[in-house]
């Protein structure tokens, strides 16, 4: 891995193409929402970070702790 974006999860899986279009790699974004914007069935409500609950294991696999979400936004 020569890009410091780490093929984690079914990232080791996808096909270059799918992020590579036209085969460019230099300025590739690779915050989730780059790419999932379509898959992101909160319609941004949750903001951008998909990684605070989703894993690149899989979007099913997440971990959301209401109540410590709630402590962070009073802070």
């Amino acid at each position: 891995d020569l890009t410091g974006f780490p093929l984690a999860g079914l990232h080791a899986t996808a096909s270059c193409d799918s992020c590579h279009v036209d085969k460019k790699f230099a300025g590739t974004k690779s915050a989730c929402i780059d790419c999932h914007r379509p898959d992101d069935v909160h319609k941004g409500n949750l903001g951008d970070d998909c990684a605070d609950c989703h894993t690149p294991n899989d979007w099913r696999i997440w971990t959301f702790d209401q109540v410590l979400k709630l402590i962070e936004e009073l802070h």
